[in-house]
């Protein structure tokens, strides 16, 4: 039930027929599993993505980007997709550009936490 509500807070905020909304929250769950997160808290990530204007089609790259940041820098996942969210829309950093952002303050340990979703949600 919890999920369900988290994914009615996405749908509020996303532009998207029913079978990509649906296909958006198997998607939500599969990241959850990846990211040791709960689904309800990727869904917050996608939810806070939609709010700042992240597109239906870029919000599974978003998402992922969010929750490895929210892991490897500590922080709350609403937190980190804002964070995500602000910077790329804000200082409107290239691919390349946000990697190295994402490298320079993750440390050695987290080096590599963005390379993937960075890769897709760009190009």
């Amino acid at each position: 039930m919890q999920f369900q509500t988290a994914m009615a807070g996405v749908k509020k905020v996303v532009d998207g027929t029913p079978e990509q909304l649906d296909a958006l929250g198997e998607k939500v769950k599969q990241l959850a599993y990846e990211l040791g997160k709960t689904p309800e808290q990727i869904a917050d990530i996608a939810a806070q993505g939609g709010q700042l204007g992240i597109a239906l089609e870029k919000l599974p790259d978003f998402v992922k980007l969010a929750g490895k940041m929210s892991v490897a820098f500590d922080m709350i996942e609403s937190d980190a997709a804002e964070a995500t969210a602000k910077i790329v829309n804000v200082y409107d950093l290239s691919r390349r550009q946000h990697q190295h952002t994402g490298q320079q303050h993750g440390g050695k340990r987290e080096r590599n936490c963005c390379g993937d979703a960075t890769n897709r949600w760009y190009g």
